[in-house]
């Protein structure tokens, strides 16, 4: 079995929404090549300065080839090799990419109501 590069996935710490996505890609990565950076932690701000990262617009995906996605490349990103589940997940985020986009926004939408993060 081929080895998963490793993606940074960063992400709003303050927003409920986004804390359950990251907590069951945390129980999907069984192989560990996750690494789950908040926003608001000192990692998480120099990542977001470096890479000018717009945190309102996403939350980003960034990998071993300094690739970096956002909406629902990002999502894919972050569940791609993760099993069946990963798979069943990330299904909605394989539609055409201004659809998977609006999947993302609409999910996103409950975030900008109960963030705790600007």
């Amino acid at each position: 079995m081929q080895k998963q590069k490793k993606v940074t996935l960063v992400y709003d710490d303050g927003c409920p929404t986004c804390t359950i996505g990251v907590t069951v890609a945390k129980k999907l990565d069984k192989d560990e090549s996750l690494v789950l950076v908040g926003m608001n932690s000192e990692q998480g701000r120099e990542l977001v300065h470096k890479h000018g990262l717009d945190m309102n617009a996403s939350a980003y995906a960034l990998s071993e080839d300094g690739t970096i996605t956002a909406k629902a490349q990002m999502a894919k990103d972050v569940l791609a090799g993760k099993g069946l589940g990963g798979f069943l997940l990330s299904l909605p985020f394989r539609l055409p990419r201004p659809m998977a986009d609006a999947i993302y926004k609409l999910l996103a939408l409950h975030r900008r109501h109960t963030t705790k993060t600007r």
